[in-house]
């Protein structure tokens, strides 16, 4: 039976909806968003004076964890809260080591550290630093190949950098450094958490069909909170019992902690439902609501002090979060489906029809999946070093008997592959995204498109005999500088993937011959990038690849890591 491909659900605002439907639609996102802002923060200012009175994190945070734990087991088998289905996902057993206790670790760490900061820091400080989140998310987002945009990413990660050291340099003088490092590098654990959890569990197969359930972080706390119970009841029992003060934990109350992990879960459910059910801008707002009500409860009832400073730059990290997730809310994968005639910006193609697509001249695009490996390292530090969704590019030609081949440079050195390899070999499991690029090109102005022409055919089949099997290498001198690259045909000389595809675009005249080709990344080559090409040549939008469906298990981590911070 042929595999179907899911269309992720839509989110509510999406489909029309009479008035007095639509009304009550937007009722209840107020009612959940009050109800999110409100429990958020209750549970904030709950578990400071908690800490305050029995300053034993370890214990605080076994607590928090015992009830995630608890809450999140009969609801993953009674409702759709944590997945698209009701069904168990299935994994397998060197999956869940690798990835499941990995995000355990991250969940136990980064709530352990919160907790500190908590002891250590203001309420007001520890929000403001939280707003600041972005940057993590962005950096890791560009790591982890979900960032579509390096040029709005770049804007945000500047702004928001600004705020974070403005915030720091304001709070400096009458702050903990501990918390203070405890709060930043709480932050970018949950971060990397986050991240995490949507390139393991987003591919999640149902064993009632093949198709990807859609995440949610109550559906990520139902994998890793018990692992994270254990390991910090082990953390409590070797580092923190036994210098316990149990007058003060028994005149606190043990129900005083249960409570505050009952608070803490709230929190984390309503802000979650509001996360994954309103449009992106709308989570900013709630999340400037829940900031601007801990700062009134601060200022008023704890009697702390807020800084100009600090206020001034927390807005700009408001205003940097509201503007990114605007920016982003065309990535939502509700928002669009498959591509039929795949020309239009953001639509996705199945692997069947782009050979069709194809013709010589057109580029191709890769984004590597996240590994702990050479490779995956490598792919990520170009990404990160670039500041761009891709971390390779292959030029295509397209034989007279209509084969499509690819030439591109890869560490075994540059060769010439054939497209349907990345289904018969499964190729495309190394990466989680690919997309295509068409040239058009009409030359001299005569109006005629000269796409995939028997002459630029020619040209790039020599181009191509000439530079196979030369090996595969970063020209840092070129890069740095633009010079000490050499000729195209030198038996020295070496290719990065960029690079490659540069050099034949200058052997077809399609790039300036002064243009050195070192210099070039496989960003470059992206969409929103405006390479020096020649009156009546441009290249067509982006349009992604999908290999069975899937393109789903992308999407539904994109939309994960987009809605949780």
């Amino acid at each position: 039976m042929a595999r179907q491909m899911k269309i992720p659900p839509r989110l509510a605002g999406d489909y029309p909806v009479s008035n007095k439907e639509g009304s009550r639609c937007r009722m209840n996102q107020l009612i959940s968003i009050g109800l999110a802002v409100s429990v958020t923060i209750v549970a904030v200012v709950y578990n400071s004076k908690l800490l305050s009175q029995a300053p034993y994190p370890y214990l605080v945070t076994l607590a928090q964890l015992l009830v995630i734990f608890v809450g999140t087991q009969v609801p993953r088998y009674t409702t759709t809260l944590f997945t698209s289905t009701n069904s168990t996902a299935g994994m397998s057993w060197w999956r869940y080591l690798w990835s499941v206790l990995m995000i355990s670790i991250l969940l136990a760490s980064h709530m352990y550290l919160a907790n500190i900061a908590l002891m250590r820091l203001p309420i007001s400080l520890i929000r403001m630093l939280n707003a600041t989140q972005l940057i993590w998310f962005v950096l890791g987002m560009v790591l982890f190949g979900y960032e579509g945009s390096a040029r709005s990413a770049g804007v945000h990660v500047a702004v928001t950098t600004a705020a974070l050291l403005l915030i720091c340099i304001s709070s400096a003088s009458h702050s903990d450094m501990k918390g203070l490092a405890s709060q930043l590098g709480s932050n970018i654990l949950f971060s990397l958490e986050i991240l995490l959890a949507g390139t393991c569990l987003s591919d999640e197969t149902t064993p009632n069909s093949n198709m990807n359930a859609s995440l949610t972080l109550p559906g990520v706390m139902y994998h890793a909170a018990p692992w994270a119970a254990l390991m910090m009841g082990i953390m409590w029992c070797t580092l923190e019992s036994y210098t316990s003060d149990w007058e003060v934990i028994y005149s606190v109350g043990l129900p005083a902690f249960l409570f505050n992990g009952i608070l803490t879960f709230a929190a984390m459910i309503t802000v979650s439902s509001v996360s994954f059910t309103t449009s992106l801008p709308v989570i900013t707002l709630s999340s400037i609501g829940s900031d601007a009500g801990v700062f009134i409860i601060a200022s008023l009832l704890l009697n702390e002090r807020l800084h100009w400073g600090s206020l001034i730059a927390v807005s700009l990290a408001w205003g940097s979060n509201f503007l990114f997730r605007r920016a982003r809310e065309r990535l939502v994968p509700g928002q669009r489906q498959p591509g039929i005639e795949g020309s239009s910006r953001g639509e996705w193609i199945p692997q069947a029809r782009v050979p069709d697509l194809l013709n010589t001249g057109d580029i191709v695009l890769f984004t590597s999946v996240p590994a702990l490996s050479m490779k995956g390292i490598g792919s990520a530090a170009v990404r990160l070093a670039t500041f761009s969704t891709y971390d390779h590019v292959a030029l295509v030609i397209k034989t007279q008997m209509n084969e499509t081949f690819l030439i591109e440079a890869l560490a075994e050195g540059v060769s010439v592959n054939e497209w349907h390899n990345f289904q018969d070999q499964d190729w495309h499991e190394e990466y989680c995204r690919i997309s295509l690029r068409r040239l058009n090109w009409n030359k001299s102005g005569t109006g005629v498109s000269s796409r995939g022409s028997i002459v630029q055919r020619a040209a790039l089949e020599e181009f191509a005999d000439g530079v196979r099997g030369k090996k595969y290498g970063l020209n840092l001198c070129g890069l740095l500088c633009g010079c000490g690259v050499g000729e195209w045909n030198d038996a020295k000389r070496t290719y990065f993937c960029s690079e490659l595809v540069g050099e034949g675009f200058k052997f077809i005249g399609l790039l300036p011959s002064k243009i050195c080709t070192a210099q070039l990344v496989p960003g470059d080559f992206a969409e929103g990038k405006h390479l020096k090409l020649p009156e009546g040549a441009s290249f067509g939008p982006e349009m992604k690849v999908h290999f069975d469906g899937r393109w789903e298990g992308f999407e539904t981590a994109t939309e994960f890591v987009l809605r949780s911070f």
